[in-house]
Formats: structure tokens, sequence, C-alpha cells
């Protein structure tokens, strides 16, 4: 079953999903102006009743269809869409994925008409998120609060993706003074990493806010340190020593003032 042809290409789609894995706003939004007038592809598990195989007709006022998900190691279930019908066959060949008992078949919808659906099946219950594009290189996992954005036209950073991204050049990050007092608990791990005499000289503790990263103010760590050190040794010594003391909305920026020479380098928590 398919609608009426899409503007954008399933190609140029698929570099638009590539793309969001940035996980910046902008890319974000980029992806949802790219979908308007796309298409996405929901795999089916059983055949679609009624509906002749290949033809293209009239979107139904009430749709019917029951489609595949996927399940990973631990057994949690996610939802999967697809921007080009070519990548279904590998997901035919290392999935197993049939329709019935014969060759997998899929259902072409509106992007935003797919994306609307696959809400329905994303209870963060049974199924727990939605994957764009699984087994290829634009793979793109979102929770279902991200999800929801999308099928409501509204571009959110997402976070687990960003979070590894260096800050670009034309970031503007806002920096104010918190709005009260952080917690006792995050503030003495801290002060006892510092009275050690290790590598910690000192930190500060600043709100902060970046448009194309964050979805609200939280804590940033500006730490000092003493002489040389290995930075990725000494993060997770604080993420181990702050873990699970950490306000709302649970995750911190870590930054390194002074590290010998160095540029300043960051890394996040949560």
């Amino acid at each position: 079953m398919k609608s009426d042809p899409p503007v954008t290409s399933p190609r140029l789609v698929t570099d638009l999903v590539a793309g969001a894995r940035r996980g910046l706003r902008r890319d974000v939004r980029a992806l949802l102006d790219g979908l308007q007038h796309a298409e996405l592809c929901i795999p089916l598990r059983q055949p679609m009743v009624g509906v002749p195989l290949g033809e293209r007709l009239e979107m139904p006022e009430e749709l019917s269809l029951v489609p595949h998900v996927l399940e990973d190691e631990e057994g949690d279930r996610f939802a999967a869409l697809f921007t080009d019908p070519e990548m279904l066959e590998r997901a035919q060949e290392e999935l197993g994925w049939l329709t019935g008992e014969g060759a997998l078949e899929y259902c072409a919808l509106p992007a935003l008409t797919a994306l609307d659906l696959a809400l329905q099946v994303v209870d963060d219950e049974h199924v727990i998120g939605l994957v764009l594009n699984p087994l290829h290189d634009s793979e793109l996992l979102l929770s279902r609060q991200e999800l929801a954005s999308l099928a409501q036209n509204t571009a959110l950073p997402l976070v687990s993706y960003v979070r590894d991204i260096p800050e670009l050049a034309d970031e503007h990050t806002l920096v104010g003074e918190l709005d009260g007092p952080p917690p006792r608990e995050l503030t003495a791990a801290l002060d006892a990493l510092v009275a050690e005499g290790g590598a910690l000289s000192s930190y500060r503790l600043a709100q902060t806010f970046n448009a194309e990263r964050d979805l609200e103010p939280h804590l940033t760590l500006h730490v000092v340190t003493r002489g040389d050190v290995e930075i990725q040794a000494l993060s997770r010594m604080i993420v181990e020593r702050i873990e699970g003391k950490v306000p709302e909305p649970g995750y911190i920026d870590i930054l390194f003032d002074q590290v010998a020479i160095d540029a300043p380098m960051g890394g996040q928590v949560s």
C-alpha cells in the first residue's frame, strides 16, 4: 500500500536521518523538514487484509496493520521504520523477518503519519522506542519523548547523541548563576576529590543552556587540574564519585579549564 508520490527522495531522507545522529536541534529540524514530503516504510508481520500488493491507494480513514518490532539482547522492544524499501531486504536476511509465511512486505506511508502510528505502538512499557533504519549506517534510535516531538513536528535535541559531539564554533551556550545551592551530596563528593590532593585542584559549578543541545538548563562542572592529567581517567573517576548525585534533568557537563597547555576539553555524564 502506498500514498501519493513523495517529493523528498529516499536517499535524501536517509542522509538527513544520518545527519540527525549528531543530535543537534538544527539537524533534527533538517530531518523534520525533509520528512514533510517523504514516505517511511513499515515492515509488516502480517499481510494487510484487502490491500492489493504493490498498488498505490488513497489513505483510508482507518488503517489496521501488524508491524514487526525489534528486540535487543536485554529483551527491550522497539518499533522500526525505514527511509528506503531496499533496506528491508537486509532485515529479512539478518532478522528473519517475513510477512505471514512469505517474503517480507511493507507499507509506505507519509512520514508524519508513519511516525504517528509508531507513537501509538511505543508505550514505554512493552515497546520503549523507535529505530529508524535498523542495521544501516544511518540507524537512529529515538525515545518515546523524541518520537512524540517528531510526530508533533517539533525539533528537540537528541541528548543521547549530542553528548558525544564537541561544541561547534557557531554554538552559543548561556551561562548563569545556580537557581539554588547544588545538592550537598554532590558538593561533598567533589570536595572530597579536591581534598585527596590528586589531579583535581579545584572546581566550579554553573548553570548552562545550549539551545542546540539541551532540553532545559543543567549543571556544568568546571574542573581545574594539577600538572599532567590523563583526562579520560579523571573523567571516569569524577563520574564514579558523583553518580546518582546529579539533580534534574539528570546530567552534567564536565569541562576541563586548565589541562597543561591543551585546549579545553569536555564531556557529559547522566
